[in-house]
């Protein structure tokens, strides 16, 4: 999935370690907030700069970042709990639409009814 600058710092708040859960969580959230996070190259590239809590660049370019079922559904559930606690901003409802919220939360309720 391709994201910009925003929407991978975006994701990185939204993504801290639980307090607890298991291996696999930790391992699949570790792996998504190294690939979500800037290297050393990106921050010289779109001049990434920290100034009192503020974090400002000067680019539009997108980075490939590989997002997994697990790490997917990891995402939409956090959203969803965002949303549900009336914590959206413009750029978490533009990362629901780019995630499909919407769509996931129709497959659960598809599975459950069918049960």
């Amino acid at each position: 999935m391709k994201l910009h600058v925003i929407e991978r710092i975006k994701l990185m708040q939204l993504l801290p370690f639980p307090k607890e859960g298991n291996r696999m969580t930790f391992k699949i959230i570790d792996d998504l907030q190294k690939d979500l996070s800037f290297s050393e190259k990106e921050f010289k590239e779109f001049k990434i700069k920290e100034d009192n809590g503020q974090i400002s660049w000067e680019s539009s370019k997108e980075k490939e970042i590989v997002i997994g079922d697990i790490a997917n559904n990891i995402i939409c559930e956090a959203l969803k709990r965002l949303d549900k606690a009336g914590k959206f901003d413009i750029y978490y409802f533009k990362l629901s639409d780019k995630f499909n919220i919407d769509k996931s939360q129709k497959k659960k309720l598809k599975v459950n009814q069918t049960k």
